[in-house]
């Protein structure tokens, strides 16, 4: 479900006056960075030391540059709990835009020297950017967050926003929030799967009787019923059991399927090791990368053997959850 929000007027403070300007200006959603994005810089030993900012320039500014006005771009930024700079009367980090040429921008420890030292495992950090044209300060963008947060742990750096998006949604259980890397059991990733299908649904399930002699967990019981998951004989499911990436895909596949999620137009790739996926998993993990659920590594491998780690397992929830409410 995709929601838009349409700013109807604003006025405008004259920056450093704080005076309000004629009502007749406007603030329009175009005069706002466009796709605000974020990355990490590191130094030769690989360690976090700066964050790269882009964005993408709205008409109305290029117009401005071209005509020969003066547009500058102001960096706001503030630290988890804390106080956007620009409220708390510290100065924001600004640049000319002309002088910038569309390039990144990147921010060391020098430019948030009044944050302290750069650490995005034990602290986050927000940013927002506007433009200053001939003077006049313009809406901030849309925030961009990076680095701890306190609801879970451990955490990779590349999962942080659809891991926020999906904490929204609850779709992280208490007993995996303490180390997200790490591999995610059997029992566990029914808890995620089973939250992910009563939100899209809109349904609060109960679970019946438990088929199984090894767990009572209502969400296996439940993920069953749904014919998401299946015991491995003898009244047993391995509640604590690892799970691999392919036999991920393969529950992925079928609830794709039970939410009756639309068909994608686009086809993916052949993953490089794609003959090392089992048989019995092949159809499955090539059904919803279509869909971009899952995706390889940098080099182009599934990775088909290795164990899903509860981030994995959450992100790639996340991830169907937005296809059923586009």
């Amino acid at each position: 479900m995709k929601h838009t929000n349409k700013v109807l007027w604003g006025l405008l403070l004259a920056l450093g006056l704080g005076l309000f300007l004629p009502g007749s200006i406007f603030a329009k959603a175009e005069d706002r960075p466009l796709y605000l994005g974020l990355s990490m810089g590191t130094d030769s030993k690989g360690n976090y030391e700066s964050f790269v900012l882009s964005w993408v320039e709205p008409e109305a500014v290029k117009a401005s540059l071209n005509q020969g006005k003066d547009v500058r771009y102001q960096v706001d930024v503030k630290e988890s709990g804390g106080t956007w700079f620009s409220e708390g009367g510290q100065e924001l980090i600004s640049g000319s835009l002309k002088d910038l040429g569309g390039q990144s921008l990147s921010l060391g420890q020098k430019d948030l020297e009044a944050l302290g030292p750069i650490d995005v495992y034990r602290r986050g950090y927000s940013f927002r950017v506007r433009y200053l044209i001939d003077g006049v300060a313009l809406p901030f963008s849309n925030e961009i967050r990076v680095g701890a947060r306190t609801s879970y742990d451990n955490a990779s750096l590349w999962f942080y926003e659809e891991l926020e998006k999906a904490n929204k949604n609850a779709f992280i259980p208490g007993k995996i929030q303490s180390d997200m890397k790490a591999d995610i059991s059997r029992e566990e990733f029914t808890e995620v799967i089973v939250r992910v299908y009563e939100r899209a649904e809109g349904l609060h399930l109960v679970a019946g009787s438990s088929s199984y002699e090894d767990t009572k967990n209502p969400s296996v019981q439940i993920a069953t019923d749904l014919g998401l998951v299946e015991g491995v004989g003898g009244g047993r499911f391995l509640p604590e059991k690892a799970i691999s990436r392919e036999e991920m895909a393969i529950i992925f596949s079928r609830l794709v399927q039970k939410l009756e999620v639309k068909a994608p137009e686009d086809k993916g790739f052949l993953f490089k090791d794609h003959e090392q996926i089992a048989p019995w998993a092949l159809d499955h993990v090539y059904y919803i990368q279509d869909y971009g659920i899952i995706l390889g590594d940098d080099k182009g491998n599934f990775l088909p053997k290795d164990k899903a780690s509860r981030e994995e397992a959450v992100v790639l929830g996340q991830r169907l959850y937005e296809l059923v409410e586009k």
